[in-house]
């Protein structure tokens, strides 16, 4: 059996609930969020809306 390395494009709108001081702090709260979480379920604190998801697979190449 081969070993396959798969590239997936992955694009996801979600809508996050931020408690914060201010606008700009709330947007890196979410910012935050997003490299610790994206592309997954987000903790419940932020009560996740997922608007839209679309992935496809972005190139295939055999691993030596």
């Amino acid at each position: 059996m081969k070993t396959y390395r798969i590239g997936i494009h992955f694009e996801e709108g979600v809508v996050l609930t931020v408690e914060a001081e201010s606008k700009k702090a709330a947007e890196q709260i979410a910012m935050d969020a997003v490299d610790d979480y994206g592309g997954t379920e987000y903790p419940k604190k932020f009560n996740q809306n997922c608007v839209h998801r679309e992935y496809s697979v972005a190139h295939t190449e055999e691993d030596d």
